[in-house]
């Protein structure tokens, strides 16, 4: 049922995506942008609402970004004559989308990617913070080591590309080496061709501690079914970057065969930034 749902509404918005709208290349843009949003509202949790617009960090702003995944419950934003000014602090998601594949769309998507990848939020404790600590008190008072300290990296703003029509013969191994060589800094976590029936994730090697390491893109061939696997994947970076009072939702509990998909493409690149995270340490270290 759940395939079926996600194999249905690929057909409807490649279909959306085709209406004759107008000739003018970006009101067709935008109209697709539209579909994607309509999409999303109907999928995510009421928490996270879509919107367009920059997104301003302490230091470093974005440019302006076609659909913004936002905390609305928790975070104000400041509405503009036709854009809006979206809070680093809110925003846990940017996607950009276009209309067909190319390499200059792939440009200007890693342009883009790069640029929401610079803003760093100001730290912060959370109740997920404040939880874990109190874990390692009792851990400590019950005869475990003393906690004298943690350094913690946070994630980045999530990014995604989304891409309508084209990238059939997409592989990565034709991919510039000069993009892969910073592919931590400007590729999108992950990247799908609608179409195509292919999506590409970044993930990156979960060491002990908060540096070092690979990163890996991942590409799979996965046909009616890569909106699905492309909606979880977006969800798990939602749920990576907020904290929840009830548990989220994992449709890989669904034992839905497309989310267990092995990758048919896999290119390591090197790490630039530390893997977020957190490290705590011991009186006995």
């Amino acid at each position: 049922m759940i395939e079926e749902y996600f194999r249905a509404k690929t057909q409807e918005l490649l279909a959306a995506a085709k209406l004759p709208v107008t000739d003018h290349g970006g009101l067709r843009g935008v109209h697709r942008e539209l579909v994607v949003d309509r999409f999303l509202c109907e999928v995510l949790p009421r928490r996270f609402e879509v919107g367009h617009g920059q997104v301003h960090g302490v230091v470093h702003r974005s440019r302006e970004a076609d659909v913004i995944l936002w905390d609305a419950l928790n975070y104000p934003r400041l509405q503009l004559r036709g854009s809006t000014i979206f809070f680093a602090e809110s925003v846990r998601a940017s996607i950009e989308v276009k209309s067909r594949w190319s390499v200059e769309e792939l440009d200007d998507i890693l342009v883009k990617t790069k640029a929401l990848r610079d803003i760093v939020t100001a730290p912060r404790i959370n109740i997920d913070d404040a939880l874990q600590r109190m874990q390692l008190d009792i851990a400590y008072l019950a005869g475990g080591p003393a906690p004298t300290g943690a350094l913690a990296v946070q994630h980045r703003i999530g990014t995604a590309g989304f891409v309508f029509f084209g990238g059939q013969r997409f592989e990565l191994k034709d991919v510039k080496a000069e993009t892969m060589d910073h592919a931590d800094d400007c590729w999108p976590d992950v990247l799908l061709f609608l179409e195509a029936g292919i999506v590409v994730l970044k993930e990156w090697e979960e060491r002990e501690g908060l540096g070092g390491g690979q990163g890996e893109l991942l590409r799979f061939d996965l046909g009616a079914d890569a909106l699905l696997f492309f909606t979880d994947a977006l969800l798990r970076g939602l749920v990576a970057r907020s904290v929840f009072v009830e548990t989220p939702l994992d449709l890989a509990s669904y034992q839905i065969p497309s989310l267990h998909s092995q990758p048919v493409e896999r290119v390591s690149f090197r790490l630039t930034r530390p893997n977020p995270g957190r490290r705590y340490f011991f009186d006995d270290e």
